[in-house]
């Protein structure tokens, strides 16, 4: 995975809507890929409004 970041002013976010152990579980279903316990939770612009995005790593 790669990612590319960039200094931002300091954000009010909303909290995450999945868990930790919800947002694992969904990568798994999707990707078909265990998910380790490596979770984090990143900013990301959509659409010109800043949410929280999950990143998960898989299980290696």
């Amino acid at each position: 995975m790669a990612t590319n970041a960039r200094p931002a002013p300091i954000l009010i976010c909303p909290e995450p809507k999945l868990d930790k152990s919800a947002a694992k579980r969904r990568a798994e279903e999707l990707s078909g890929v265990r998910a380790s316990d490596d979770a984090f939770v990143i900013v990301q612009e959509v659409s010109g409004t800043w949410v929280p995005v999950w990143g998960v790593n898989p299980n290696s």
